[in-house]
C-alpha cells in the first residue's frame, strides 16, 4: 500500500443554501434583505466559501420545497452515512472530513444536506451536492515500485458518494455544534425531479470543547517489498531506507 500525502481531497461543493441570519461577513446583507422581506434571507456559498446573495428564485423556491418535504410512499429508499458515524464527536481543530453515503434509491443524483442545530432548529444550513467518488488521496510517488500497488478499498467503499464541506462552511458548523448536537439529514432526489424526495438518511454529530492540542509526530515507512538474497522477501528494499522518515 502506498503511502498518502493528504487525507482528503477536494470534493466540489456545487451550492449551499443557508436560511439564517447571522452569518459572518453576509451580516450587513443579510439585514438588508430581512428589511425588504418577511422571509428569511438566502445565502449562497461556494466551493471558495465565498459568501453572495444572488440566488435565482427558482433555486431558492426547489431548496425551501426539498427541506420541507419527506419522501412518498411506504417503500421508501434509504441513505445509509458511512463516514462521519452516527454520535461523532470532532475536536475543534478538526479539518473538514469528508462524508462519505450510500443511497439505495438508483435515480438519485442529487442530494440536499440539511444541517440542524440545537440553538435554533429553524436556522438550519442546507447544501445541494451531486456526491461523486470518494477522493483518494495524493499519492507519494517516490514510493511506487513493481512490488506494491494503489490501494483502492473495497467494492462497496468505492461505490460510495463523497462530500467535503468548505472549510468555512465546516467552521460554521463546528462554531455552531459545540458541546451541542447537530442533526444532519441527507434528502436524495433526481436532477429532473427535483420537487420528490427519492430517499433519506441521518446521523448526529457534535464538537468538543476540548482541542487536540499537540501534533502527531510519526514514523513514516513505506511497504515496498524486495526480493533479497536465497530468495527472502525483505518488507523493504535497501534503495528505499532513505524514504523512511519521522514527520
Amino acid at each position: 500500500m502506498l503511502r498518502m500525502k493528504s487525507k482528503f481531497s477536494y470534493i466540489p461543493l456545487l451550492l449551499v443554501s443557508i436560511l439564517f441570519s447571522g452569518c459572518g461577513d453576509s451580516e450587513q446583507t443579510t439585514e438588508k434583505k430581512n428589511s425588504e422581506s418577511d422571509s428569511p434571507a438566502e445565502t449562497i456559498i461556494d466551493e471558495t466559501g465565498k459568501i453572495s446573495t444572488d440566488a435565482s428564485p427558482e433555486v431558492i423556491k426547489s431548496l425551501k420545497h426539498l427541506s420541507n418535504s419527506e419522501p412518498q410512499g411506504a417503500t421508501d429508499s434509504t441513505i445509509t452515512v458511512d463516514y462521519p458515524l452516527n454520535g461523532s464527536l470532532f475536536p475543534p481543530d478538526f479539518t473538514p472530513p469528508t462524508f462519505l453515503w450510500h443511497d439505495d434509491q438508483p435515480k438519485a443524483d442529487q442530494w440536499l444536506i440539511q444541517i440542524k442545530f440545537h440553538d435554533n432548529e429553524e436556522n438550519a444550513l442546507h447544501v445541494l451536492v451531486s456526491g461523486g467518488p470518494p477522493p483518494q488521496g495524493e499519492i507519494d510517488m517516490e514510493a511506487i515500485s513493481s512490488t506494491n500497488a494503489i490501494y483502492k478499498g473495497t467494492e462497496y467503499q468505492q461505490s460510495a458518494e463523497a462530500w467535503t464541506p468548505s472549510p468555512k462552511l465546516w467552521e460554521e458548523i463546528k462554531i455552531r455544534s459545540l458541546q451541542k448536537d447537530a442533526s444532519i439529514t441527507f434528502k436524495g432526489f433526481n436532477s429532473d425531479d427535483p420537487k420528490t424526495v427519492l430517499s433519506t438518511g441521518s446521523m448526529v454529530m457534535r464538537t468538543s470543547q476540548i482541542p487536540v492540542g499537540a501534533p502527531i509526530f510519526y514514523r513514516d515507512v513505506p511497504l515496498m517489498p524486495d526480493i533479497g538474497k536465497k530468495g527472502k522477501i525483505k518488507p523493504l528494499g535497501e534503495k528505499a531506507i532513505p524514504l523512511i522518515a519521522w514527520r
